[in-house]
């Protein structure tokens, strides 16, 4: 994957955030996979490190553009693997919930930098970061699909509190994402989701309800 998205980037220039969320979604959706494959957190860790040593090397040689060569300063290479690695150990037991944080982390967090990018009129600045409200609507959107979806599907909690749960949460974590910089996001965003999951689903589906109302409010 590494290798094709280089060569894509090569030989048609495409937008770098273009090539840095394909590898991003890449190895979101294979990660998505090893709560079912592995079963020490140890293999875990090895792969984390395979992955971050020849990255952060190839980093300090000025190698694979398609990944580094953006304006901002990102440690993304190392937050991410260390994110979706204490996701995982953390997670034990609780797939599904494993699968939403890795949804935030993966799928919103690179749909809003790829239309943000693309569509956004309305920026505004977080630190050396650029933001913009349309990549913000976009994560929020998403993530509300992405918790619901499998809340709704995939446990035995009642639609009218998945629907306050997943509202509550993408209001939450568009806010940390927006405050997120330097690639930070890449372990702040499934480590949170993954909390407020487990704080959430075990609250009465009323208490839900007035957090959410003073949230909004």
């Amino acid at each position: 994957v590494v290798a094709g998205t280089e060569l894509w980037y090569r030989r048609y220039q495409p937008p770098v955030e273009w090539t840095r969320k394909t590898l991003h979604v890449a190895f979101g959706l294979a990660a998505a996979s090893l709560p079912w494959v592995l079963r020490s957190h140890w293999t875990f860790l090895a792969l984390a490190v395979t992955l971050v040593v020849p990255l952060s090397w190839a980093r300090g040689r000025g190698l694979l553009p398609s990944l580094f060569d953006v304006e901002r300063r990102s440690h993304g290479e190392i937050y991410f693997p260390a994110g979706i690695y204490l996701l995982f150990v953390v997670s034990a037991g609780h797939h599904v919930f494993y699968l939403v944080s890795l949804v935030t982390l993966v799928i919103c967090d690179a749909l809003a930098a790829v239309l943000g990018k693309s569509y956004g009129r309305h920026r505004y600045s977080v630190r050396h970061d650029q933001r913009s409200l349309e990549g913000s609507a976009v994560f929020l959107f998403t993530a509300f699909l992405g918790t619901h979806l499998p809340l709704l599907l995939l446990t035995q909690i009642d639609r009218g509190t998945c629907v306050m749960i997943s509202l509550q949460l993408a209001l939450i974590m568009t806010a940390f994402e927006a405050i997120s910089t330097g690639g930070s996001d890449n372990l702040v965003l499934p480590l949170a989701t993954y909390y407020l999951l487990v704080k959430l689903t075990s609250r009465p589906a009323s208490a839900i309800g007035v957090q959410l109302a003073v949230q909004v409010a």
